[in-house]
């Protein structure tokens, strides 16, 4: 294999295992800010599916997510009849969630990327835009990384449909607590640029460079990114 190739796939495999540590400390927080536990959609609708979403994403939610109860009520709400459009897409997201940050083997991000992929296609079946419908890309991004050190532009492409192709966009976490923030967002497209190096690539990964620097002060894994990068660059 080529000295270049050996770099690129180091490179990725130490952003997979830099995503999985973000994964599991943004864990401890979940339940923290932009609204804590367990997020109610409709809640004015009392019926089944709302009950089940509710309890679902508070299991997910929780300060100490209960991945095997969450799992359970959102593939209720995905069956459930009464469930609306929006509802089965939140769950298809949350499932994806759970699936990545219990996972415990290859299966699990598999199960991941499906549930994402539904979510995202149903939203899209929908023409629904939605929070919810970034949370999808952004969870399949970093899902296909961690799976498959080649998946640079597939993960590349999800996050700009999340937004994030403009740089001054922000990302909002909604109905799901991934503890996912756009500081950190910045240094994954950083790092997948700077990877991919394709002719695009130089600008992009400058662009996303500069403003991961200039927000991740208050960020302890955006600035373990930007530290990461900097040591990269070095190298090069």
């Amino acid at each position: 294999m080529k000295d270049n190739e050996k770099r690129k796939n180091f490179y990725t495999s130490a952003l997979a295992a830099l995503l999985l540590a973000a994964l599991a400390f943004a864990c401890s927080a979940c339940g923290g800010g932009g609204g804590g536990g367990g997020s109610v959609v409709n809640p004015v609708n009392n019926n089944a599916a709302t009950v089940k979403l509710n309890e679902g994403l508070s299991a997910l939610n929780n300060p100490t997510p209960d991945y095997a109860t969450a799992k359970s009520q959102l593939n209720q709400v995905i069956t459930a009849p009464d469930a609306t459009s929006e509802q089965k897409t939140a769950a298809y997201a949350g499932l994806g969630w759970a699936n990545i940050k219990s996972a415990a083997a290859t299966v699990d991000i598999d199960q991941a990327i499906s549930d994402f992929s539904n979510a995202i296609n149903n939203q899209s079946q929908q023409g629904q835009v939605s929070n919810v419908l970034n949370q999808a890309y952004v969870g399949r991004a970093v899902s296909q990384i961690i799976k498959d050190s080649a998946a640079l532009t597939s993960a590349i492409n999800d996050l700009d449909s999340a937004g994030l192709s403009s740089i001054d966009a922000q990302y909002t976490e909604d109905v799901i607590k991934a503890g996912i923030t756009t500081p950190q967002l910045r240094g994954y497209k950083a790092f997948l640029h700077l990877i991919r190096n394709e002719s695009t690539d130089g600008q992009l990964f400058t662009d996303n460079y500069n403003k991961l620097k200039s927000t991740a002060a208050t960020d302890k894994n955006a600035q373990l990114m930007l530290n990461a990068l900097d040591s990269m660059l070095k190298e090069n």
